[in-house]
């Protein structure tokens, strides 16, 4: 079985890969200074560690469940991975 793992964007615009299996809790944050809102998640470890990422607790929700309802087959063999468009939004590649 392979390790089910989503590519992610944190605040500084790297893509961070994530095992779905690790993350304990995820939810939508805003900075104190604007509106800009992002993402914290918690993740499994011996410590906890957390990742902030620009992606949305919505986007995250489909990510899972689409890796989980097995809608894609390259998504079950490899990993799902989500690409910002020019336009904002984004897309199973």
């Amino acid at each position: 079985m392979n390790n089910p793992f989503i590519f992610l964007t944190d605040l500084h615009q790297n893509t961070i890969r994530i095992n779905i299996g690790h993350i304990m809790t995820y939810d939508s944050r805003k900075f104190k200074d604007s509106d800009e809102t992002y993402t914290y998640v918690l993740l499994a470890g011996g410590n906890a560690l957390s990742r902030e990422v620009k992606e949305t607790s919505e986007v995250i929700d489909q990510m899972i469940a689409e890796y989980y309802n097995g809608q894609s087959t390259k998504t079950k063999k490899n990993c799902m991975v989500q690409k910002r468009e020019q336009s904002g939004s984004y897309k199973t590649v």
